[in-house]
């Protein structure tokens, strides 16, 4: 399941960096603003820990692949592979509906000095950051599918950022 694990991660990737150069086009400016303009500082740690937590969810699956690391037994079923699959497929439907709900005030990281109009439609009305928590849920599930130590540890990587 590593190679199905790696095009999770694959679309995953390509998903959002279609989003940042299409928001990006839109806006005429870069809608990235993920690490900060301080080395070392709280902002800029914080946007280090998810691409650190995206890099171990894509290195994974080619250490797998590569046998460097095996999936944990214990995990690699064929059950909570099929049910990590239903996950990734239902959690992608809040990343990318709230990706075109949230339009233009849609960004990575935070702009100084900018003040983006509140979203409340769409799935905003029930939860205050479904894209992050869909996110979450598309790393677990491709964690899950091919349940690596590496991809596994990936997902607190992503939720401290």
């Amino acid at each position: 399941m590593a190679w199905v694990a790696l095009a999770l991660f694959a679309l995953l990737v390509l998903s959002a960096t279609v989003q940042v150069l299409v928001r990006s086009r839109s806006a005429g400016a870069s809608r990235f603003r993920l690490f900060g303009n301080r080395l070392f500082s709280a902002e800029w740690w914080s946007g280090c820990a998810p691409v650190a937590g995206l890099g171990c969810a894509g290195l994974g699956p080619v250490a797998n692949l590569v046998g460097r690391v095996a999936p944990i037994a214990a995990l690699d079923r064929a059950g909570i592979q099929i049910a990590a699959l239903a996950v990734w497929c239902a959690a992608a439907v809040p990343v990318r509906g709230s990706q075109v709900v949230l339009g233009p005030s849609w960004r990575i990281g935070v702009v100084p000095g900018t003040r983006e109009a509140l979203v409340l439609r769409g799935p905003f009305r029930v939860a205050r950051h479904p894209m992050y928590t869909g996110l979450v849920a598309l790393l677990l599930a491709t964690a899950s599918v091919d349940p690596t130590s590496v991809a596994l540890g990936a997902v607190p990587f992503a939720l401290v950022g």
